[in-house]
């Protein structure tokens, strides 16, 4: 293990290479969408951690894992009083500082979010070029609250040019969410985002990213070149998650298909029901580097006990990018069942994937997670179909 910090102490030279050596930017998004989890199971228990900081919370060592973990468990608290709060200096919610609130899941959230922007943009929300180049009184102020954050929608005084481009490192989502919690947040803790919030929007944006094909930094697919080094972004074939809520007339006409039964009658007919019966929630980059869903995508409504034991971050399906002419390899993984069809096809029957899975056309094809008589996400496979 070693202290998140060392993810935010970039050195005086060589910056680019020692952020892909750490794990680049995907890594760092997961890293805190984790440890964000093990926090928001606290506040779910009614359990305040209280001093969420730089130095309290843990990663795996090995650049490839993306474990977390909060240490120094003494504060814990169902919730504290006035003289009793505690926290970092920097990370002490503003309320917190001037003495008028204990240590509670709001206040836990704030500090989250100061840690959520110092490991992605190498800097702290409060600490612009005004403080950076002023007198050490104001950084005090800066914690307090005192003064604008550095991206504030009106008032650029306190702006900062050092560090990481936040919409290179946090994308638009995720910004809106440190805009919410920094800006409406400061004074109004009512609406300051909780932690499940910047969880939640923490895997979206390490969902949203690709892998530099040439120096083998991470990215946000958004973009037409790697930031890091100016390579061409990788060819992509999107992957839609979408909600597939079938009809009582489908389901009837899918359930001999499971069976070994005939075909629908007019498949065609169907398939376009089928793509009515849903509704886009999300999209997913497919590249060379393949992709793996965990059940936290495909399974989202379901807890442990209904997924047979799994966890959220269990991976249920494999995808790879056989060749763009070829097709996709789909995979089930151990314990997993999925199903593939073509959208639209006469006499079309969804296949198992489950053991060595199954390669399917590159695009116009339908991935089921669960029996696909059944309301569920399911994935569409390449363009538009």
């Amino acid at each position: 293990m070693a202290p998140i910090k060392t993810l935010r102490e970039a050195p005086r030279s060589g910056l680019v290479q020692w952020h892909i050596d750490t794990g680049g930017l995907r890594r760092r998004l997961r890293l805190l969408a984790h440890a964000g989890e093990v926090l928001r199971d606290l506040h779910a228990r009614g359990i305040t951690y209280a001093d969420v900081s730089d130095r309290n919370v843990f990663v795996s060592a090995p650049v490839h894992a993306h474990e977390a973990w909060l240490i120094d468990l003494d504060n814990l608290s169902n919730e504290s009083s006035l003289g009793n709060a505690i926290y970092t200096p920097g990370y002490g919610a503003p309320e917190v500082v001037a003495r008028n609130s204990g240590n509670m899941p709001h206040t836990d959230a704030w500090s989250f979010g100061v840690l959520v922007w110092q490991v992605l943009t190498l800097g702290h929300p409060f600490v612009g070029d005004v403080v950076n180049d002023g007198d050490p009184d104001l950084e005090q102020q800066a914690f307090a609250g005192g003064l604008s954050w550095v991206r504030h929608s009106t008032d650029d005084s306190n702006r900062c040019s050092t560090g990481l481009p936040p919409e290179g490192v946090l994308g638009a989502k995720l910004l809106e969410v440190a805009r919410q919690a920094f800006e409406a947040g400061l004074r109004d803790r009512a609406v300051r985002p909780s932690v499940s919030k910047w969880v939640e929007r923490l895997h979206i944006a390490a969902d949203q990213t690709v892998l530099c094909t040439s120096c083998r930094g991470t990215f946000f697919v958004t973009a037409e070149s790697c930031p890091w080094c100016s390579a061409p972004r990788p060819e992509v074939l999107p992957v839609r998650i979408k909600r597939w809520q079938p009809e009582h007339e489908l389901m009837s006409n899918m359930q001999p298909l499971l069976r070994g039964g005939s075909s629908p009658a007019d498949a065609l007919h169907h398939g376009r029901k089928m793509m009515a019966g849903m509704r886009p929630l999300l999209q997913l980059p497919l590249t060379v580097e393949g992709l793996t869903l965990p059940c936290r995508i495909t399974l989202p409504d379901r807890g442990a006990g209904e997924r047979d034991g799994h966890s959220a971050r269990d991976v249920h399906v494999e995808i790879k990018l056989v060749d763009r002419n070829r097709g996709i390899s789909v995979r089930a993984m151990p314990g997993f069942e999925a199903w593939v069809a073509p959208v639209c096809q006469d006499g079309a029957k969804p296949e198992s994937v489950m053991g060595r899975g199954r390669i399917v056309p590159a695009t116009g094809w339908m991935l089921f997670f669960d029996e696909p008589g059944r309301a569920q996400r399911v994935a569409l496979l390449g363009g538009d179909s």
